[in-house]
């Protein structure tokens, strides 16, 4: 669940206050009034689900608790109490906010990898591919990524090092391949 009612706890004097949630792309928006129901409805809290520690169930005996905890400088952040209307609304408000999330940081991780990676014709980064094969069962595709990101960085560094040496361009990306493929075990790629 990404929008809906909920009440929030207050810290100030312990009330529940009833509140409209709302996620449009990585911000989660508290609203007094829902806005498709009330022209008059406006923004009370902003939180940018990227920059939270967790969003979890709470057991303390009343049903449909669930608390979102920003990251904050010393982690003692106690988080935003929430009560939904049930516990299998709290479930779904939990997994729901949660996928948004996870979804958001592989986003801003992807576009930070795509904006340093180098182009994909490059030899270098051939070399980097063959030895993120031995990363096959890496935990998600977004590790590879970078696997052969940094990868392909320390290729480009050894290119670097033995381009300072006198001999033709040719030759001397392949001294560098074999010695990455030595350092590494891994197969160089064909020209």
């Amino acid at each position: 669940m990404t929008s809906g009612w909920v009440l929030r706890k207050v810290k100030q004097n312990d009330k529940w206050v009833r509140r409209w949630l709302e996620v449009n792309r990585h911000v989660l928006y508290s609203y007094q009034a829902c806005p498709a129901e009330s022209a008059q409805a406006r923004v009370i809290n902003m939180l940018d689900l990227r920059k939270t520690r967790e969003i979890k169930l709470v057991d303390n005996g009343i049903a449909g608790l669930f608390c979102i905890v920003p990251v904050s400088a010393d982690n003692a952040h106690p988080g935003y109490l929430m009560r939904a209307d049930t516990a299998t609304s709290a479930e779904e408000w939990v997994a729901g906010l949660n996928k948004v999330r996870q979804q958001e940081l592989e986003k801003e991780l992807l576009g930070d990898a795509q904006a340093m990676a180098p182009s994909k014709d490059d030899a270098a980064f051939e070399l980097a591919l063959s030895y993120a094969e031995k990363y096959e069962h890496a935990s998600s595709s977004i590790h590879q990524r970078w696997v052969v990101f940094f990868e392909h960085a320390l290729v480009r560094e050894v290119l670097r090092s033995v381009q300072g040496e006198a001999a033709p361009g040719d030759l001397k990306r392949g001294e560098a391949q074999r010695k990455i493929s030595s350092l590494f075990h891994v197969r160089a790629p064909r020209a």
